[in-house]
């Protein structure tokens, strides 16, 4: 028999639905976070034109899209200990809040300052995002439908890169901010219409408010999961209950680092997040104008051929979403690989032969083949398939502590190149020294992870 607990979550709403609202919540973040990233190449190009409210120079525009680096890296390590007391769900209210504080910052800024501080709450809220929606989607959704939700994520984050540049094209900076706002309050909004995590309430020992919020998201056709999932985690509390009595946390930690279960995901997420990073993505979303202008002729539409990227992003995303569920990762990621890395060094070529006066044959279609390739290979390739890897290979036990410092990776590995990278395509210098930069860590990536 029920409890009314139990009856207060039966609704005439199936738990698929259910898991799509969970999903559309965390997406509504998601889109935020990618116009946070975006708006970048929105606000540098108009406030390095003449009369500009607040001038820039090449040094304030690129320490304004770098700063992503140790924000994010900064965030990524605030997310663990929320994660652990406040649970998924009020942290990510909290994360929606912060973003939204960045924003009204950004909107209401007078000076580079005001737009650094700015920038470095979106780049902070951005960087404790990632790790979450990984850890909600792989705790609040089923297996079947976990792959195709999870890939969602990078669908959102696109999708606010192609609204937030469209915007751009056509009102102010600091309308576009205003405009896509909506995004996070939307997120906030959300959160107080699905319960907690089950995963969370079990590992607190609150067993009645987890199988509620189990049965609330799963439907009573998983009843056997759900008792395997609260007596796993019932002997793993009593063990970690023994250990902390009898061993100091450092001879913990460094116990349960050498367990296979968990450093094999961190080696193997460690370099899927390096792959990503170093496709071109980050680069090609703060600074589109920059990269386009060096490759392309005078006359070229830099506008059209910006949002012309966003889309096919976009469209590389959702074609993701069938293709995850019938290729493996493996193949998706060393295929997408060899494919990026081809093209970068092909881009590389053709703007060394290009700057230097050594093309024979030179046209806009030759770069403009290329770059898409390389969009391909980022957006339908590694991007997505790193996100629904990252909620799919660390045990429940560790998720929430261990998952977060794998994506640390990734504003590390940003904030070597990024600066150096993103300074020459503030000044408009030539860009075929940044592409090199990116394709340093892509061999080594591939020989590790298939080493056959």
């Amino acid at each position: 028999m029920k409890s009314d607990g139990d009856k207060k979550y039966k609704k005439d709403v199936t738990p698929l639905l259910r898991q799509c609202f969970v999903t559309a919540a965390v997406l509504s973040g998601a889109l935020g976070h990618g116009c946070g990233q975006g708006h970048v190449a929105v606000l540098v190009p108009q406030l390095q034109r003449p009369g500009a409210p607040i001038p820039l120079t090449a040094s304030d525009a690129s320490w304004i899209a770098s700063i992503i680096g140790p924000s994010f890296l900064m965030g990524n390590l605030m997310v663990p200990p929320l994660m652990s007391r406040l649970g998924r769900r009020r942290t990510t209210q909290a994360i929606a809040f912060l973003a939204l504080v960045g924003w009204f910052i950004t909107i209401m800024a007078e000076n580079v300052w005001h737009l650094l501080i700015g920038k470095t709450f979106l780049s902070l809220t951005y960087g404790m995002s990632l790790p979450v929606r990984g850890v909600m989607l792989g705790e609040y959704t089923s297996p079947r439908y976990r792959g195709a939700l999870l890939a969602t994520m990078a669908l959102g984050h696109t999708s606010g890169l192609l609204i937030v540049h469209t915007l751009g094209s056509f009102f102010s900076w600091q309308l576009t901010a205003l405009i896509v706002t909506g995004f996070q309050f939307a997120c906030v909004v959300m959160t107080f219409y699905y319960p907690e995590s089950p995963s969370y309430l079990v590992s607190i020992g609150k067993y009645d408010e987890c199988k509620k919020a189990y049965r609330w998201l799963r439907g009573e056709n998983e009843e056997d999961e759900l008792r395997k999932m609260i007596e796993a985690r019932s002997v793993i509390n009593k063990q970690n209950t023994e250990d902390a009595r009898q061993k100091p946390g450092f001879k913990k930690f460094i116990q349960v680092v050498r367990k296979p279960e968990l450093y094999k995901p961190i080696i193997l997420m460690t370099h899927v997040y390096l792959l990503s990073q170093f496709s071109g993505a980050t680069i090609l979303a703060s600074y589109p104008m920059q990269v386009l202008g060096n490759l392309l002729d005078p006359e070229a539409n830099l506008h059209f051929w910006m949002v012309f990227l966003d889309a096919q992003r976009l469209f590389g995303n959702a074609l993701a979403l069938v293709v995850m569920n019938r290729v493996k990762r493996r193949m998706m990621i060393f295929s997408f690989g060899v494919l990026s890395i081809v093209t970068q060094i092909s881009l590389a070529s053709y703007g060394y032969l290009r700057y230097n006066g050594m093309l024979v044959y030179k046209a806009n279609w030759i770069p403009l083949l290329l770059i898409n390739l390389q969009m391909f290979a980022s957006a339908m390739g590694l991007v997505p398939t790193s996100g629904v890897m990252s909620g799919e290979v660390f045990p429940l036990q560790y998720r929430g502590d261990y998952k977060p410092n794998v994506v640390t990776e990734e504003p590390t590995s940003s904030k070597v190149t990024g600066r150096h990278s993103t300074e020459g395509l503030a000044r408009g210098a030539r860009h075929d020294t940044s592409f090199p930069s990116y394709l340093l860590s892509k061999p080594p990536d591939l020989s590790v992870r298939f080493p056959c």
